[in-house]
């Protein structure tokens, strides 16, 4: 029997637990984050693709796909390599028929935040619109809010999973996205 979008969603997020999350508000990093050496670690990351000549728009599927295969290698990375990972084990997975989009907030500043939305419908602004059926990966917020040192068992809650969710199920991070009112739009679309 096939596994079901939601079903494989939450296996992808479940194997990309182990990336190690780069950021300054992350807990297996926290004081440690040194945001020239992300910098210069994601320049590492892109700049490698771009730099062969063969795709010029970071943001296209092809870049977004290798993005996410050098970060799996790497096993570290902010919420865009993550989101990036997740899109290309999916892909990989066989989900290429179902909609994939790396989605994005920003607030401006450089404050924002990526994601991978499955089946999402309506306006990429307007959370509302998503459906019923738009899953939500985010290996990222799985990693900030379920860690296995925050959990007894190691095990985020039932309707988060493993950091796949449908969205109607996790008021949580609905809220979290609220926070960036209608700055949110869709970086790379696989469809």
């Amino acid at each position: 029997m096939p596994m079901t979008d939601y079903q494989l969603a939450n296996s992808v997020a479940y194997a990309l637990r182990t990336i190690t999350v780069t950021d300054p508000s992350s807990p297996t990093e926290g004081a440690n984050f040194n945001a020239a050496e992300h910098k210069v670690a994601h320049s590492g990351l892109m700049g490698s693709i771009l730099a062969r000549g063969e795709m010029r728009d970071e943001k296209s599927p092809d870049a977004q796909l290798e993005l996410g295969q050098k970060t799996i290698a790497a096993q570290k990375g902010v919420c865009t390599h993550l989101a990036a990972a997740v899109a290309h084990r999916l892909i990989k997975l066989g989900m290429a028929g179902s909609k994939i989009e790396i989605m994005t907030t920003n607030k401006g500043h450089g404050y924002g935040h990526t994601f991978v939305a499955i089946n999402r419908t309506g306006d990429p602004a307007n959370i509302d619109s998503w459906g019923d059926e738009c899953i939500l990966v985010d290996i990222w917020w799985a990693n900030q809010h379920f860690s296995s040192d925050s959990l007894p068992t190691g095990k985020a809650p039932a309707n988060f999973g493993q950091g796949a969710f449908l969205l109607r199920d996790n008021g949580h991070f609905k809220s979290y996205l609220a926070n960036f009112g209608n700055a949110m739009g869709v970086v790379t679309k696989f469809n």
